[in-house]
């Protein structure tokens, strides 16, 4: 997983509220089972979609929804 720190230059109230985070990889699967096997919680099984990409969704420990899988737009960067 990755993660992120958020930095302001003088004190500044936030509030943190959870996000959706999209990432295109191409091993879909090998990446499931080993968050699976690490103990993620596991949102949305591993699937294929009708125009044949294989995609799944996990929450990471402050509740955002990490969705991952293999499609990417025509004419987005690999």
């Amino acid at each position: 997983m990755v993660a992120a720190r958020l930095w302001w230059p003088r004190p500044t109230p936030i509030i943190l509220v959870p996000r959706t985070v999209v990432v295109c990889i191409d091993d879909v699967k090998r990446h499931y089972e080993r968050a699976r096997a690490a103990g993620a919680v596991i949102v949305r099984e591993l699937n294929e979609t009708d125009s044949g990409a294989v995609e799944y969704s996990a929450r990471d420990l402050e509740r955002n929804l990490w969705s991952f899988g293999t499609y990417r737009p025509e004419g987005s960067r690999p």
